[in-house]
C-alpha cells in the first residue's frame, strides 16, 4: 500500500465568498466521489469557508 499526502494552498480573490463546491471545482474534483472534512468533521458543499481553514479531501471510491 502506498499513501501519498499532498498539501497545497489555493488562492482566491480578496472578499470572494468561497464554499466547498468552488474549491472542488478549482481542483477538478466532483461529489459524491469525495468527502470534505474541516477539523475532522464532514461539511456540505455549500458550506462557506474562511481564510485559514484547513480541509481534508477523502476519496470514497470503492471497487471490487
Amino acid at each position: 500500500m502506498v499513501l501519498r499526502r499532498k498539501e497545497l494552498e489555493l488562492e482566491f480573490r480578496e472578499n470572494e465568498r468561497i464554499n466547498v463546491s468552488k474549491v472542488l471545482n478549482k481542483l477538478n474534483l466532483q461529489l459524491p466521489a469525495i468527502i470534505v472534512l474541516r477539523n475532522g468533521q464532514p461539511i456540505p458543499e455549500d458550506e462557506e469557508l474562511k481564510d485559514g481553514d484547513v480541509l481534508e479531501i477523502i476519496d470514497v471510491h470503492s471497487g471490487g
